[in-house]
């Protein structure tokens, strides 16, 4: 199956690795340039024991690539993952979705098939 992660942050990189690790193949899209070259250079931006082994592995076997062009992530994707940040919203402690409602947005702009779109 062919996968989009939006997100590269604890839920967006882990779930893409494991994904990619049971054989399937994601791209991994973020709006943050700094961490896709990090990623594109086989570094890790977050702590999680055992990721950047199974990061290194699998986009050695082709599985498993780092862009910012949502376009080019969600090209043939079946399902598009929205793994961006929720942060706290002020004053009231409910999670904000504002990241997850701009990208949900961009998903209806750009995507031209079929796919799943899971939150």
């Amino acid at each position: 199956m062919k996968i989009a992660m939006i997100g590269t942050g604890y839920v967006g990189l882990v779930s893409g690795v494991c994904f990619s690790d049971f054989g399937h193949e994601v791209v991994c899209v973020d709006k943050d340039p700094a961490k896709i070259a990090k990623l594109k250079d086989g570094k890790v931006p977050i702590f999680e024991p055992g990721l950047e082994a199974l990061m290194t592995r699998n986009v050695a076997a082709g599985r498993l690539s780092f862009t910012l062009d949502l376009a080019e992530a969600m090209r043939d994707a079946e399902a598009v993952f929205i793994a961006v940040g929720t942060p706290t919203r002020r004053g009231d402690g409910h999670a904000d979705l504002t990241y997850v409602m701009a990208a949900a947005e961009e998903i209806a702009h750009t995507l031209r098939h079929y796919a799943v779109v899971v939150t």
